[in-house]
């Protein structure tokens, strides 16, 4: 059986974690089913739900084990002419690079703050200590 070509309009579409659908080397896979067994965290794949995800894939060091069942979970091909989804797609990337550093700055400034009352609240200023002889 010959696999069907996919557009990325059509891979976009099925980008939640109840219908996920990742593109890696030009190749289409439905890792619905397995994204609740997956041993990096099922919110690793929603990350890349309806997108390529070759190179965090790639960067991973996937194992030949991995490799396997991936191919399993093969649906298709990605159709290479005649996608215009490219630009919809780097927008949509550019979203989740801007939720995911929104999140990290969020989470630098409440340790900042924390830090600040830890220090003021428990470390005397400078010049109120006596020396006990």
């Amino acid at each position: 059986m010959a696999l069907r070509e996919i557009a990325r309009s059509e891979v976009y579409q099925h980008n939640t974690k109840h219908d996920l659908w990742l593109i890696v080397n030009g190749k289409v896979y439905d890792v619905t089913r397995f994204s609740s067994s997956h041993p990096g965290g099922e919110e690793v794949l929603v990350d890349s739900a309806g997108v390529d995800a070759s190179n965090p894939f790639e960067d991973v060091g996937h194992s030949e084990e991995a490799r396997n069942i991936l191919q399993g979970l093969q649906i298709g091909i990605l159709k290479s002419k005649g996608d215009t989804h490219v630009e919809e797609e780097a927008a949509t990337l550019g979203a989740r690079i801007s939720s995911y550093l929104n999140s990290y700055l969020l989470s630098f400034w409440l340790f900042v703050i924390g830090l600040l009352f830890v220090v003021n609240r428990f470390i005397p200023p400078v010049g109120t200590l006596e020396v006990v002889h």
